[in-house]
């Protein structure tokens, strides 16, 4: 499925709130994208609420060291890597599904594939563990 609108990425979110039994992992390009209203009052509480912990690895700059701060009331995990090489994000969620965002172009594409989310979440998993965790 091809979205290329905001409110059809932000259907995407929503719909990874109805996995709460599923971690969710996200190649993350920026916290916050363009509607901070959208993530601090809605999706953020919403997730939490929910108990849907959140593993992202972000890059490490002034923007994400306040975001990572956050962690702790925030029910996600973060790990960061140098530059800023991210300029769209890949996240895996509900177990089988996968989205690839580009807030930049307002477009997103979403599979569902178990297989193909199994080898993005082996590639996830190796990543976050090459990268040291948050002091």
């Amino acid at each position: 499925m091809c979205i290329r609108d905001r409110e059809g990425i932000y259907d995407i979110y929503r719909e990874t709130l109805q996995f709460p039994s599923e971690p969710m992992r996200m190649w993350m390009s920026s916290p916050w994208f363009d509607d901070e209203h959208f993530w601090r009052d809605f999706y953020m509480p919403t997730r939490i609420e929910k108990k849907i912990p959140l593993f992202a690895i972000i890059p490490k700059n002034a923007e994400t060291l306040p975001f990572e701060r956050e962690n702790p009331t925030s029910l996600r995990q973060t790990r960061m890597t140098q530059g800023n090489d991210f300029t769209s994000d890949i996240l895996l969620y509900g177990g089988r599904h996968i989205a690839v965002i580009s807030f930049d172009e307002m477009t997103a594409l979403v599979i569902d594939s178990r297989p193909l989310y199994d080898t993005l979440l082996f590639i996830f998993r190796s990543h976050w563990d090459a990268l040291s965790a948050p002091h």
